[in-house]
């Protein structure tokens, strides 16, 4: 039986204790909220689960896991927490891993300073999408051939009419919020990349990013563009999406909702997300959320890796880093 803890009951705090209270083989044994009101509301619905304040009362629960499910800019000070005092040596976090690369490269220091051998992490649950899954199956497969060029993008339209800035500026930016998924599934698919130049971006009056787009090089010298945008017309749901051409001469192109491959007479092959056999033994905020959760249990209870883990989400936010530091006109090293 795995024994969990979440810390911070906010959406996604709600969203991974629901799905964890009904995984097999798994209780949520505790909860941790700084918030009064929902320290009340929780210890008078959750009456068989501990509701703590602060992260020191889990110590004594011998916890198999520990979600940590707060503000991204709270990250590296709950992470350090458990790690330093050793209460519990497999966590979840979710993304991106940290408020910048910085405290994530000493996130990931104090994993080894302190000598952790657990499992951890990072939630970026397109990973565990059927669609995804697929495109990259056929990736791995050689379908395309050797892939040559790429696109990917991250677009919503929750800025498209501007609104408070202080909204901006607590989700981090577009590419901290919603692009580091879009650079994720390109490390995934391609390979670690670097940046090469930005074409374009826009940052709002309170400095946070609304829009941005730049090109980057993968360690085997494949070239692809990145575009993450929160002003973008016509996306009423965040959309996530790569366009990935081959040697072959077939184009893959994948979002949540479908994986197409076309070749160049233009003939295609679509499966939809109901074609690829998208059923979890739950539901809740889309099937990739749950299944998630459960291949993270399942790689505790063997003792086997998971991806993506810390090191490799802090990729990403040494990415992140550094277009926003060339975006605003500062030297950065690669």
């Amino acid at each position: 039986m795995n024994r969990v803890a979440v810390i911070g009951l906010g959406k996604m705090g709600l969203l991974h204790s629901s799905l964890l209270n009904v995984i097999p083989d798994v209780k949520l044994e505790a909860i941790c909220e700084k918030s009064n009101l929902i320290n009340r509301f929780s210890r008078n619905a959750l009456t068989d689960v501990k509701i703590v304040a602060d992260i020191g009362d889990l110590s004594q629960l011998q916890l198999d896991t520990i979600y940590v499910t707060t503000p991204t800019s709270t990250h590296y000070s709950v992470l350090s927490t458990i790690i330093k005092q050793k209460i519990c040596k497999n966590i979840f976090v979710e993304k991106p891993l940290a408020n910048n690369a910085i405290e994530s490269r000493q996130i990931c220091e104090l994993l080894k300073e302190h000598g952790y051998a657990g499992i951890n992490i990072v939630g970026y649950n397109n990973r565990f999408n059927v669609t995804f899954m697929k495109a990259m199956e056929l990736i791995r497969g050689g379908t395309l051939g050797e892939p040559i060029n790429f696109m990917a993008y991250a677009f919503s339209s929750d800025f498209l009419v501007d609104s408070p800035g202080k909204k901006r500026i607590n989700r981090g930016g577009v590419l901290r919020d919603l692009g580091c998924h879009a650079i994720d599934l390109v490390n995934w698919f391609i390979g670690n990349i670097k940046l090469i130049s930005i074409q374009s971006s826009n940052v709002s009056p309170t400095r946070a990013m609304d829009s941005v787009s730049f090109t980057v090089l993968s360690q085997k010298g494949i070239k692809g563009q990145i575009r993450a945008s929160w002003r973008e017309p016509n996306y009423r749901l965040p959309e996530i999406g790569i366009v990935v051409e081959g040697s072959k001469g077939k184009t893959l192109t994948v979002n949540g909702d479908k994986v197409e491959i076309r070749n160049g007479q233009g003939e295609k092959t679509v499966w939809h997300k109901q074609d690829l056999k998208d059923n979890t033994y739950f539901m809740l905020g889309g099937t990739d959320y749950y299944r998630e959760d459960a291949e993270y249990m399942n790689a505790i209870k063997s003792g086997n890796t998971i991806e993506p883990d810390f090191s490799t989400a802090l990729k990403v936010d040494e990415l992140i880093d550094f277009v926003e530091k060339s975006a605003a006109g500062q030297d950065y090293a690669e």
